[in-house]
């Protein structure tokens, strides 16, 4: 596999769960990574645990549902690094409720985060990649429950799905320009989202039923991302990559 050696990739959510596995696998291969997240915390310890590896980190503090954050964000990577070659959009919340009980707040908050900053990113670091004129990649990070359904997370899936749907047109839109665009679908795994909120229960029942058996790890989603982020993908665009150990099978 080809690696991002001397690349500049852009990661939102890039403190925590998958995002954060792409930041530290990307520095070690050598690209120079601009992550971004709303908890500054959390992006200071990633900043100390990574300053030994090959790249060169720059941390942002950001709201994607913000358009001056997101300016910000993609201006302040410019700046320090000179240009991006790469987005991961990793940035994602849950609310969930049943369908009939659901509030349009609730709808809202997790459709605002997941679709219309996902959106705001992307178009941001795209407009920069036109600018380039060398094209780039755009990976963002969907769910396989945007395949199923989710009982509880009407707001979730549709957020998930209306994602798939909205980089399929990001890569028919700008694909005459090199610009690529794909996403990854998980399935259940080991981040801070999912140990907030599924139940034990819930865990043990798909591991069980796994095919692999075993719940994901962001490591195995981080390294989907680098492929899809490197020149190894030059021909791969439009594309939804379940990651999910065979939990579901499209």
């Amino acid at each position: 596999m080809q690696s991002l050696n001397a690349k500049v990739i852009a990661v939102t959510g890039g403190a925590s769960g998958i995002g954060r596995a792409t930041v530290i696998e990307a520095l070690s291969q050598g690209a120079n990574v601009l992550a971004g997240d709303m908890n500054g915390v959390a992006l200071k310890a990633l900043a100390d645990e990574t300053e030994n590896l090959a790249g060169r980190l720059h941390t942002v503090e950001m709201n994607a549902t913000s358009p001056e954050d997101v300016t910000d964000y993609v201006a302040g990577g410019v700046q320090e690094f000179g240009r991006i070659d790469g987005l991961l959009v990793s940035a994602g919340i849950t609310r969930g409720a049943p369908i009939l009980e659901m509030s349009h707040e609730d709808w809202h908050f997790v459709l605002d985060v997941n679709l219309s900053g996902a959106f705001s990113v992307m178009q941001a670091v795209a407009r920069q990649m036109v600018a380039q004129g060398d094209g780039g990649s755009i990976v963002a990070i969907t769910s396989d429950l945007a395949i199923t359904g989710q009982v509880g997370g009407g707001n979730y899936v549709a957020s998930k799905g209306g994602l798939i749907s909205l980089v399929k047109t990001f890569a028919l839109e700008l694909g005459r320009r090199q610009i690529r665009a794909n996403t990854i679908a998980p399935g259940a795994t080991d981040t801070p989202l999912l140990q907030v909120t599924a139940p034990q229960e819930f865990i043990d029942d798909w591991v069980q039923h796994a095919p692999l058996g075993r719940l994901g790890d962001p490591r195995d989603h981080a390294e989907m991302a680098s492929f899809l982020l490197s020149d190894a993908s030059a021909w791969i665009t439009g594309q939804t990559f379940p990651v999910n150990g065979g939990s579901v099978m499209p």
